[in-house]
């Protein structure tokens, strides 16, 4: 539902410390982009990380 809603106004991109399958095959569904095990930072710094290709996915930190 929210990864429609997300899609719907031109989000292409999540970046998350942890989330569920379920959750990323949604945002995979609505062609959204999803790093998760992304340790804390500014917001600032994950996106310039994300637009200079250095954002890397870590281990998912979802515990369910």
């Amino acid at each position: 539902m929210y990864s429609k809603f997300l899609a719907d106004r031109g989000v292409h991109v999540i970046i998350a410390g942890g989330m569920g399958q379920k959750a990323q095959e949604l945002f995979a569904m609505n062609n959204i982009e999803v790093f998760v095990g992304i340790t804390a930072d500014s917001p600032q710094k994950l996106v310039q990380y994300y637009l200079d290709e250095q954002l890397e996915a870590g281990d998912n930190l979802c515990d369910h």
